[in-house]
């Protein structure tokens, strides 16, 4: 195998030092509040501790993870827990979340045959939802034998009277919607709802509505997370009545929401002749 070109090299030992930054320092900035006082539940500091079963501790060694980040350390040990827990958890891009709740899915599920829909995760858009799959869910269960995932998108059909043979499906809000209604998704098997990019979900003027209609389907007795990087007060108040008793996990400040490794730029395009999509057309 030829060997990686230097900038290639450079850019991992970049990101590893910045994880390794934000893992150092993160871990004192993030406010745990427990639903429950007397829970003994808190962070740990290596995935082994987690009492994983071998084929997901492959799994995530197999990704490059070596110990969790300061949003997995806190998160996984809520999300893997018996009975499970319900979670509102804040984290920046790029800390890890994505891995914290697609382990989180691929703990709940049994595999069996015909397959049965026991894990959703619904996102705003068909990127976040393709990226999901394919960067974390397909890698991280590459040593789960008969698991079979399915994406839930505009275009995705299925024939009339058929079910969704999917164990674990990422997908959009109004296709996700379409197959629970449709019944080609049975709610009463899914164990566990994971809307990412939450306060987005959970926005009144994007949503919400579909949101909420999953959120229903699946009824109390499934284990819901809500991962964001950003939760605006009105959001969190709203995700707390839709989840229901859950720990949560939120950043003292936004001051610490923008990993350093990132680069970020806002450009206000209100005055611009076309609008956003103009400008990054233009880009």
């Amino acid at each position: 195998m030829p060997a990686a070109p230097a900038s290639d090299v450079l850019t991992a030992k970049l990101q590893k030092l910045a994880m390794d930054r934000q893992k150092a320092t993160l871990t004192n900035r993030l406010k745990v509040i427990q639903s429950n006082a007397a829970s003994h539940l808190s962070s740990m500091s290596t995935f082994q501790e987690m009492n994983l079963p071998p084929h997901l501790l492959s799994g995530v060694f197999g990704m490059g993870f070596d110990k969790p980040s300061a949003i997995q350390a806190y998160a996984l040990p809520r999300i893997l827990a018996a009975p499970p827990q319900n979670l509102i958890a804040q984290a920046q891009s790029g800390s890890g979340k994505t891995a914290a709740f697609v382990l989180g899915m691929l703990y709940r599920v049994a595999v069996d045959d015909p397959p049965t829909t026991q894990a959703l995760c619904v996102t705003p858009t068909r990127e976040l939802a393709v990226q999901i799959v394919h960067s974390c869910l397909v890698p991280m269960a590459a040593n789960i034998g008969g698991l079979r995932t399915r994406m839930g998108l505009a275009g995705e059909t299925i024939e009339r009277g058929r079910t969704v043979e999917a164990h674990i499906v990422v997908g959009t809000p109004g296709k996700t919607c379409e197959w629970l209604k449709k019944r080609m998704i049975d709610p009463k098997t899914v164990r566990v709802l994971v809307l990412d990019e939450a306060d987005e979900m959970c926005n009144e003027s994007s949503h919400r509505a579909n949101s909420l209609l999953v959120r229903k389907a699946v009824g109390p007795q499934c284990q819901v997370l809500f991962f964001s990087a950003t939760f605006p007060p009105a959001v969190l108040e709203y995700a707390e009545k839709m989840v229901g008793a859950c720990d949560k996990i939120l950043i003292a400040s936004d001051e610490e929401l923008v990993l350093d490794v990132i680069k970020q730029i806002w450009v206000d395009t209100e005055q611009y002749q076309g609008g956003k999509l103009k400008f990054l057309e233009d880009m």
